[in-house]
């Protein structure tokens, strides 16, 4: 069975960091970054960058289905790819990242602190429900990003070898 591994949460939660160090240790998988297609699409507005970096990753993520290819994503709804996943032999699995509103604060400002402080609250409240029903999720205050890592890497090894 193939694997469709997509890290969802919210702004400063580790997800970039965390897909970093896992695209070290899954090197057969295709990587669809859609921060980073949100990024090329810089000239847009915000809402035409946003629907148009979810449409091409989600055709990216079809196409490597199709060519049977293990895949890993960030901020993609699994819910949208459970019935081509099915079609195409895939299993998904879905990890929630999360950090305290006060900790995404301070990792912004370090990183480049451009978020206004509403956004953040408004993002951070939104994913509170998604993350508490999430299969499986990870509170990256806890744990440095080469544990969170190996959680994933660990998860990952369990729910495919079923």
């Amino acid at each position: 069975m193939k694997k469709l591994i997509i890290i969802n949460g919210p702004p400063a939660s580790g997800k970039s960091t965390t897909i970093s160090l896992l695209r070290l240790k899954l090197k057969n998988y295709v990587f669809v970054d859609r921060a980073y297609i949100k990024q090329m699409l810089r000239p847009l507005s915000k809402k035409v960058r946003k629907e148009l970096s979810n449409e091409v990753s989600l055709f990216l993520i079809k196409e490597a289905m199709k060519q049977k290819k293990n895949i890993l994503t960030q901020e993609v709804n699994s819910k949208v790819l459970t019935k081509d996943a099915q079609k195409y032999g895939y299993l998904i699995k879905d990890f929630s990242l999360f950090c305290s509103l006060p900790t995404a604060l301070k990792r912004d400002k370090k990183r480049s602190g451009k978020t206004k402080m509403i956004t953040f609250k408004k993002i951070h409240k939104k994913f509170e429900g998604k993350v508490k029903n999430s299969v499986f999720s990870i509170n990256t205050e806890q744990h440095i990003p080469q544990e969170v890592q190996k959680i994933i890497l660990s998860q990952i090894r369990k729910t495919y070898k079923r």
